[in-house]
């Protein structure tokens, strides 16, 4: 043991931030299984309650990607990721991140979509994958293959980040967002340098992008969408920190600008992993028959397509993510990649 808990639960008690060091070096015991259940949790509450810097989420990440088992990812992927915590998802989520990357891929982007199953809403990325009857079970071979023959992977967090089965009881137990949450777009095991990355809150918005600019990042837009949501929205403005080579630069998307019609989160559907994946069979059978799902999946692929470079402005990005699923070329996909 090096890490001294007692002092690093002092501080934050004092509301002290931590240093990227002191972070890593907890994280790192975490990982290695001598971390008290007792005392992570109250890191875990310290950390929420303070406020975690930029440092701090730093130092996390650094030891969870010295842990991971690393996959290689052609330099053009991307991923389409949520950190979770939207007051939205929590009983009826629509895993909208997941089902954008199967539109992304089949409009012609490379993705590579990390994930897991929920820890505080009612449906995660891998609730669905497992409820569509896709392999999720598969390894850094297996992701590296299914890019290159299908432009689309799923990387389990449970399988490329297994050291944090050592944290996984106090997560589920504590039942709330945490740093993990934010830890998660983060620790990508190909590390992508290409991301469109959903956070409910515009502060941590901002910080994300902060944190990402000091990264290898070719294009990253972390996206807070209109009352919470993380995801770009359909029910209103969308606020978008777009970081690249050029720095950080804050834009503002509106729906109706570019083509998708406005809503409320009452219309949109969600719940577990078994309803999610009847939305989205339903939604490559006949993508009017869930517009509103449809929408917001649209939009959030076209984010993606501009992101990978796929698209050059998020108008044409929308029209070629509706023109996948409605050719079939999303279904075409689908198969593939579920068979």
């Amino acid at each position: 043991m090096t890490t001294s808990w007692t002092s690093l639960l002092n501080a934050l008690a004092d509301r002290t931030d931590l240093s990227r060091a002191e972070t890593s070096a907890a994280m790192t015991e975490v990982l290695h299984g001598d971390a008290d259940p007792v005392v992570l949790s109250a890191l875990l509450m310290g950390l929420k309650i303070k406020g975690e810097s930029d440092e701090e989420i730093l130092g996390f990440a650094d030891a969870m990607l010295e842990a991971r088992e690393p996959v290689v990812v052609p330099d053009s992927a991307i991923d389409i990721v949520g950190t979770g915590g939207s007051r939205h998802s929590r009983s009826k989520a629509l895993n909208v991140s997941t089902m954008a990357a199967f539109v992304a891929a089949a409009a012609g982007a490379t993705v590579a979509k990390h994930g897991n199953v929920s820890a505080s809403s009612s449906s995660g990325s891998f609730n669905l994958l497992q409820a569509l009857g896709v392999d999720t079970s598969g390894g850094a071979a297996e992701a590296e293959a299914s890019l290159e023959a299908h432009g689309l992977a799923f990387l389990w967090a449970r399988t490329f980040h297994p050291a944090m089965r050592h944290a996984g009881p106090v997560r589920s137990a504590l039942g709330i967002p945490t740093v993990f949450n934010v830890l998660g777009p983060l620790v990508h095991p190909g590390q992508v340098r290409r991301i469109v990355l959903g956070t409910p809150s515009e502060q941590r918005a901002e910080q994300l992008a902060r944190v990402l600019a000091t990264r290898n990042v070719a294009r990253a837009w972390v996206v807070c969408g209109f009352d919470g949501l993380d995801e770009i929205s359909t029910a209103g403005p969308s606020k978008v920190w777009d970081v690249s080579a050029n720095g950080i630069k804050e834009v503002t998307i509106h729906p109706e600008a570019v083509g998708i019609s406005l809503t409320s989160y009452d219309n949109l559907p969600g719940g577990d992993g078994e309803a999610n994946a009847q939305i989205f069979r339903r939604m490559m059978d006949d993508p009017s028959s869930e517009a509103a799902a449809t929408d917001i999946v649209v939009l959030n692929a076209a984010g993606g397509l501009v992101v990978a470079d796929v698209a050059s402005d998020l108008i044409s990005a929308v029209e070629a993510a509706r023109r996948a699923l409605d050719s079939g070329a999303v279904t075409e996909l689908f198969d593939k990649i579920a068979s």
